[in-house]
């Protein structure tokens, strides 16, 4: 509860510091969010530590699918928003004769702020870091039972460097660690 509470103040909040008619509508694809590498982790990397545990193991993801909406800022080169990503991804595992499949559907909601630095005419690089709440919805089945769970988690993303190319209708990459996914592309629409 404190995390949503916590989500819907920054979502209020930051809009509050925007500049009118200066508003980007991003979206983008990415991939490898941080809930596929920690479930890679917890089932790949940690078994090598036990190696008499006979499992095999597999991840299939959709891709993270996201969109920003961001507000020039009082503070020059500063801009601050709201982010939505989600992802839909499957695990595979088999231990000895079990098999279970597990598929999760995650969606983020975060608070977002931008530093835009090394601009010129058509292009800047740009850095950040967005904060806010992930729900999480889980099926596991087995051939013995099927599960369902459904969460509410703390959800962060931090842009380490992003390219901006192109004024009004712009492309975007980026790479970062979070929500959005490990590498992001996509278009940037200013309104």
């Amino acid at each position: 509860m404190k995390i949503l509470l916590f989500t819907l103040l920054l979502l209020c909040v930051l809009p509050s510091f925007a500049q009118v008619n200066k508003i980007e509508v991003k979206l983008g694809i990415g991939y490898l969010s941080d809930s596929p590498i920690k479930e890679t982790f917890l089932n790949r990397v940690f078994p090598l530590f036990l190696p008499f545990i006979k499992h095999d193991y597999d991840i299939k993801t959709s891709g993270v699918y996201a969109a920003d909406v961001f507000f020039n800022t009082k503070i020059s080169n500063l801009k601050a928003g709201i982010s939505y990503a989600g992802e839909t991804f499957s695990i595979k595992l088999k231990y000895y004769n079990s098999e279970t499949t597990i598929r999760k559907c995650t969606n983020s909601f975060l608070a977002s702020v931008q530093y835009n630095y090394l601009i010129k005419t058509r292009t800047y690089f740009y850095s950040g870091i967005g904060l806010g709440m992930k729900t999480i919805q889980s099926n596991s089945q087995s051939s013995a039972n099927e599960t369902i769970e459904k969460q509410i988690r703390f959800a962060y993303h931090v842009n380490t460097i992003g390219f901006h190319y192109g004024n009004n209708v712009a492309g975007f990459c980026e790479t970062g660690l979070g929500a959005k996914g490990l590498i992001r592309v996509g278009i940037a629409v200013k309104i």
